[in-house]
């Protein structure tokens, strides 16, 4: 029975603290054996090997009680997922389950409580409490009153295990995971837990004695009928692909992803709350003396062979330690013939037996005789992967499990071992000799029909004589390195450097020639060609680059042999270039021939480097292998069929771990040498990389990946971390310096992933581009943003044909199409109206004038017909394109980017959207082309909104802006995205200018040190000239007329322009009304919330009310703080004119009090708010109150007025007396009355109850008197002077348009 004592217990802290899991005895988990079971994995052709096991004997220091596992990881990560699960599953298990049964004296200890559950684990393991049904045993039988403990410490363990992956900080389970069936096997108690689609079988004999299989566990497929009522209760769907019928997969409610393929599993927390759950099936069975062993395996097991196969197969292994070796390669053999198409999958096994080994041939008799079936299966393990370091000693690392599987059954024999050294591993090899097929094929004549063919057939003569030797998969990385990367001798010894520490078992070196050796290879052909005898002396500067290189990297024997080799190939060159000097031409072949030897003395001399360090090392001239069908004068065709078996013989008679291969260069059929023409190398490595069907294929370069924009042109632009395929190409057709389109053809066909490194970074990760990328975190990714990247195309021109005769006309298109390839232009973008009444494509510059002749001459007729209206080029043009995978299925992106484009001022001359919509491509001007690229990439949010600001008037309000900018800058930076820059600040007579933004810190000494004369076009100019920065302000801090006459040709030129400046609006009517037109008409935005108030919200307050339907009967209020703090001042017995002195020496006046007094200032906000209401007033219809008296008005200066002001001062004191004796106050107010069309100024008096009599110091108030608010006015209220307030209204203003712009708000 389950529960025996616990005897010498330890916990699992104790475990691994007392030396690793690894070496806790008893505890197996790579290949080998025991005397109680045996445990195989075999990696199959998919990628890296996804599948765990384990075999805990003595488990949780019960000697009667072992713990056996598979698990079968999925997605980009499962490989991790697995084996975290493998190594933290059974820790787990082993404390919920001592902790049970240590708390057996409580009310509940033979049996677990469900209060202390909470509602997701009971929900989910309801449909588990039939505890027999998903096993073959007798429904009278009773499980026994521990097997409900354990059931609990089941469960919990699963619960324990998902959240810990949930929560670990490197490993991204969210679209990764893994299944798990578990056994714990006590004395004759056996329990089983599961998830997922891996399966345990019971191999047992029936009443006639016959072995026959049971199946232990359920495949929780989707398609289950209980896991397909949670599931679509949960939201989530089960179907299956069309091309897949069979395969029942769990989908997200709105998108066709992830698809998997299993209803519970550990991770995938992308759909776990989609139905998807981690919680097992337990089950629970005891054992007969029927019963003879249990086998755990992974679904690559499973879909290669029956259950009945799999039991006969374990019982006709020669040996118990070889059993799940045996079972592994019979699955191997059976997918090659089931599915022959169809990549193999990775294969894990674990049998363990249940009665003890017979002293016989076929047990294991002793522990030295355990020790030795383990060391054959690593011995032989090693002989398979030809001496790989991954099984070089039992260590415990994951790396060790991987038994990679080989491309076909041959391998080079074994070496002829009398019978009585044979090791057992040699018993069950797929591509031994003829004794060793033959002792399986005797031990397996119990076993079906169909199977024994299947095994017979893929050891067949006929195909041991066509398999090669050439080893396949991902024990391979191929790297390739560039000019850059082999520009020096320090350089090359760097590359050594990371070649000799990738840990990859087998590494493929493709390298090009050294910087700038091809383009003075070419140089030589060209100066041959053209009769210059200076090639001569050229090719001598080439020979001693090289030389002097060498010298610096070489020394005894092998820098004699390279020497002397490269002095050969410089004789053969000079023969060949004279050659071409007298034919005065060269043929390609002859051209291809010269210019590839720089990366045949590039890899030789970066294989002698290698060898020097000790690692053995071949370099491979690719003419000897690549094969290639040119196809035009720029482009080639592999030819993968002969490359391959060119490949395969090369690497017969250069078997070796480290291979140095030339980029660029290739054969054609015929063997003749050409180049794979420009970025030739980049698809060398790719090609390589699919015939050897590599891991990962590394380019390394000199930039840290691939940028989201041109960082040349967008200083902001970040490294993505990964691309997919389709992103990758669709970034380098239009112009990003990525990988050439074809470089990524041949990585496809196998899901290779191509990384890109910085050389001279290793600490940067690079950017991977594969097939699909997981999880995107990170820098690149914080936006989510479905747009990846841009990339622009210079030095267009657009074509654009149309007339009315085109519609309906078949072969239209096809016509001008012809004429344009007959020319031999290539088409860059071709756009078409729905009508068919125009189309237009872009071609490059330097093509148009020829395809416009071709297109003119052929259309003559035509065009004199009026069929066609015209054949028009659009000069100097560039493409913009925004890229990326995931826009089909987000709407809005194009309304986004168009959106982003048009409040920068940038106008769109054609558009292109395919259906897959990977791209969105938009012609433009060039001039246009940084400005729509950096508009574009802030807008998605891949990089901060920028404004370029140029600050006009530096005076008291411009000062004091300035620095609220300075102090600001790094906050709205940091936690806004908004990125403020003045290019420029201008004064009356001087300005300073800068290029990428001035030092806020130092603008007052800059003024000194570096102004210039100023110059208002000059400076408007500057500012928004500068294409690195798309969104342009000025923003006008004097009140100089001459600046705001400048307002409406700044709009039309697209530049922004925010102001307190109130000349521009209170000016004549007809330029006010026009430059609103101008305003509203485009994108352009103006912004004036500090003419009225200063800070006070009283433009956006009046716009409000107007934009919501409502209607404005009357506005009034104090509008001049100067006024409102003199009559606020001005009671009991003081003066009118010692309160204005007062006033004017606190500051609060101009420097003329009379431009306060004037009322002046007033009537200007008086016009502007009686405008924004409609109304078309001019400041002369404005009746204005004076109170400068009459007298003083032309006073030669301000002192003068003040000096003679207190002889006015008994009229001002009558109206004060006067009004304070009625209890009422005097107050200088302006008011619009909307309903009969005028404004007015003046003083009045109010009630000492009135909001207008409740006013101190300089405060403004403003009454707004509308239809909803009739009866008690809407108030707005605050400080209305002041340079800090009206400074910070006008920043408020620089805000509100960045928001417009795109920044988040």
């Amino acid at each position: 029975m389950m529960g025996l004592q616990i005897a010498g217990r330890r916990s699992p802290a104790a475990m691994v603290a007392a030396g690793g899991l690894h070496r806790v005895h008893g505890r197996l988990f790579m290949n080998g054996a025991s005397e109680a079971a045996c445990l195989y994995t075999q990696q199959g052709k998919k990628g890296t090997n996804q599948d765990a096991m384990l075999v805990w004997e003595n488990f949780a220091s019960r000697n009667d009680t072992i713990f056996c596992g598979v698990f079968d990881g999925h997605g980009p990560f499962g490989h991790m997922v697995a084996r975290k699960v493998r190594d933290s599953l059974p820790l787990k298990l082993y404390t919920e389950w001592t902790g049970n049964i240590s708390s057996q004296n409580s009310p509940r200890q033979n049996g677990f409580d469900p209060s202390n559950m909470d509602s997701e684990e009971v929900a989910s393991t309801s449909i588990d409490d039939e505890w027999g049904k998903s096993v073959e045993v007798d429904t009278n039988e009773k499980p026994p009153e521990m097997y409900l403990t354990i059931k609990q410490s089941f469960l919990k363990a699963f619960k324990l295990m998902d959240k810990e992956l949930k929560l670990h900080p490197t490993i991204d389970c969210f679209c990764s995971g893994s299944t798990a069936v578990t056994i714990i096997k006590q004395g004759e108690d056996l329990v089983i837990g599961n998830i997922g689609d891996s399966r345990a079988i019971l191999g047992t004999r029936d009443t006639d004695n016959s072995l026959v299989a049971v199946q232990l566990t359920v495949d929780l497929k989707p398609n289950l009928p209980r896991e397909a009522a949670r599931i679509q209760q949960c939201n989530g769907r089960v179907f299956a692909l069309q091309d897949e019928p069979e395969v029942a997969r769990v989908w997200l409610p709105n998108n066709d992803s992830p698809g998997l393929a299993m209803a519970r599993a550990f991770g995938d927390f992308c759909l776990k709350d989609y139905g998807l759950i981690s919680v097992p099936d337990i089950s629970y069975r005891r054992l007969t003396e029927k019963d003879e062993f249990i086998v755990l395996a992974t679904d690559g097991i499973w879909d290669a062979l029956s259950n009945k196969e799999v039991v006969e197969i374990i019982a006709s292994a020669p040996t118990r330690g070889t059993a799940a070796r045996a079972l592994v390669d019979c699955a191997v053999r059976s997918w090659r013939l089931k599915f022959p198409t169809s990549k193999i999958d990775d294969c894990a096994a674990v049998c363990l037996f249940l009665e003890p080994p017979k002293n016989d041939c076929n047990s294991l008799g002793s522990t030295s005789q355990s020790e030795t079936i383990k060391d054959d299966v690593h011995e032989y393990a090693t002989s398979k992967t030809q001496n790989s370091s991954l099984v070089d000693s039992y260590t415990g690392l994951d790396t060790d499990e991987i038994v990679p599987v080989p491309d076909d059954p041959k391998q080079d024999k074994l070496q002829e071992r009398s019978k009585s050294t044979r090791s057992l591993a040699d018993c069950i090899s797929t591509s031994e000799d003829d004794e060793c097929i033959g002792s399986l094929e005797k031990a397996g004549k119990s076993m079906s029909k169909s199977l024994q063919v299947a095994s017979v057939a893929v050891v067949s003569p006929e195909e041991t004589t066509e398999n090669s030797s050439l080893p396949k998969g991902d024990m391979w990385s191929v790297h390739k390195f560039g000019g850059t990367c082999m520009g020096t001798a320090e350089r090359i010894q760097n590359v050594a450097n990371i070649i000799l520490g990738d840990p990859s078992e087998r590494k493929l070196v493709v390298v090009s020639a050294m910087s700038k050796v091809t383009d003075m290879m070419y140089n030589l052909v060209e100066k041959a060609q053209s009769r210059d005898v200076e090639y001569i002396s050229a090719l001598d500067a080439v020979y001693e680059k090289h030389m002097l290189t060498a010298k610096q990297l070489l020394d005894g024997d092998d820098l004699v042999r390279f020497l002397s080799q490269l002095q050969n190939d410089i004789s053969d060159l000079k023969a060949m270039l004279q050659a071409i000097y007298i034919a005065g031409h060269a043929t390609e072949s002859f051209s291809d021939f010269v210019v590839g030897h720089g990366e045949l003395w590039s890899a030789q001399m970066l294989s002698y480097v290698i060898r020097k360090s000790g690692r053995p090392c071949s370099w491979m001239d690719t003419r000897d292998v690549l094969i290639v069908n040119p196809t035009s004068s720029n482009q080639v065709d592999p030819d993968y069929f002969e490359s391959e078996k060119r490949l395969e013989k090369w690497f017969t008679n250069e078997p070796a771990d480290t291979i140095i291969a030339t980029g660029f260069i290739a054969s054609t059929p015929k063997n003749i040498p050409t180049t794979l023409k420009r970025d030739g190398s980049d698809f060398s490595a790719a090609i390589m990389g699919s015939l050897i069907e590599a891991r990962q294929v590394t380019i390394w370069t000199d930039v840290d990946g691939v940028y989201s924009a041109d960082p040349r042109k967008v200083s902001e632009a970040v490294i993505l971390r990964t691309l997919s395929y389709q992103e990758a190409w669709e970034m380098s057709y239009f112009g990003a310096n990525v990988l050439h389109p074809r470089t990524i053809i041949p990585v496809m066909k196998y899901n290779t992933p191509i990384v890109i490194r910085n050389v001279f970074n290793l600490s940067s990760p690079g950017t991977m581009i594969c097939h699909q990328p997981g999880s995107r975190n990170g820098d690149e990714e914080s936006s989510g943003s479905c747009v990846r990247a841009f990339a622009t195309i210079d030095n267009l021109a657009l074509v654009n044909v149309e007339g009315t005769g085109m519609a309906g006309v078949p072969g239209t298109a096809s016509a001008i199409f012809s004429y344009v390839k007959d020319v031999g232009a290539n088409v860059i973008m071709i756009s078409q109206a729905s009508s068919e009444h125009s189309i237009c494509f872009a071609v490059p510059e330097k093509e148009v004038k020829a395809v416009s002749d071709a297109l003119e001459s052929r259309f003559r007729q035509a065009l004199g017909a009026g069929r066609l209206s015209q054949v028009e080029v659009i000069h100097k043009c560039s493409i913009l394109a925004a890229v990326g995978q995931k826009m089909a299925s987000t709407p809005g992106v194009s309304a986004t980017l168009f959106d982003a484009l048009a409040k920068a001022n940038i106008n769109v001359r054609a558009i292109a959207q395919g259906c897959s919509e990977y791209n969105i491509t938009v012609v433009l001007k060039q001039e246009d082309c940084v400005r729509a690229l950096r508009a574009a990439h802030s807008r998605f949010y891949l990089s901060k909104t920028t404004l370029a600001m140029g600050i006009i008037g530096p005076g008291l309000i411009g000062s004091t802006l300035l620095d609220q900018l300075r102090d600001q800058a790094a906050v709205l930076k940091e936690k806004f995205n908004i990125d403020l820059r003045v290019m420029g600040i201008t004064g009356s007579r001087t300005m300073i200018l800068s290029e990428s933004g001035i030092d806020l810190t130092r603008w007052r000494d800059l003024q000194k040190e570096k102004a210039e004369e100023a110059n208002l076009d000059k400076f408007a100019r500057h500012v928004h000239g500068n294409h690195f920065f798309p969104n342009t302000v000025l923003v006008d801090c004097t009140s100089d007329s001459n600046v705001a006459n400048h307002y409406y040709d700044w709009l039309c030129k697209g530049i922004h322009v925010i102001t307190p400046n109130k000349k521009a609006n209170s000016g004549p009517l007809d330029r006010y009304l026009k430059l609103r037109t101008q305003q509203r008409k485009s994108y352009t935005h103006y912004f004036y919330e500090a003419t009225v108030g200063a800070g006070l919200p009283i433009i956006s307050t009046l716009r409000g009310l107007l934009e919501t339907g409502d209607k404005i009967l009357s506005i009034e209020g104090i509008f001049s703080g100067t006024l409102s703090y003199i009559f606020n001042n001005f009671k009991g017995t003081r003066t009118f004119s010692e309160v204005v002195a007062e006033a004017k020496e606190a500051g609060f006046t101009e420097p003329d009090p009379r431009d306060d007094l004037s009322g002046t200032d007033v009537a200007r906000k008086v016009i502007i708010l009686a405008r924004e209401s409609g109304l078309k007033l001019e400041l002369s219809d404005i009746k204005i109150a004076n109170l400068v008296p009459e007298p003083l008005r032309s006073s030669s200066s301000a002192e003068e007025f003040m000096r003679e002001l207190p002889n006015f001062d008994g009229d001002m004191s009558k109206q004060q007396h006067d009004a304070d004796a009625a209890g009422e106050v005097l107050r200088y107010v302006g008011a619009v009355d909307v309903a009969n069309k005028k404004g007015i100024v003046e003083l009045r008096r109010y009630s000492k109850d009135h909001p207008f009599a409740q006013l101190s110091g300089s405060d403004n108030i403003i009454a707004f008197t509308t239809m909803r608010y009739r009866d008690q006015p809407l108030i707005v209220r605050g400080p209305g002077a002041g340079a800090e307030v009206t400074a910070g209204g006008v920043f408020s203003d620089i805000l509100r348009l960045a928001s417009y712009l795109g920044a988040p708000s």
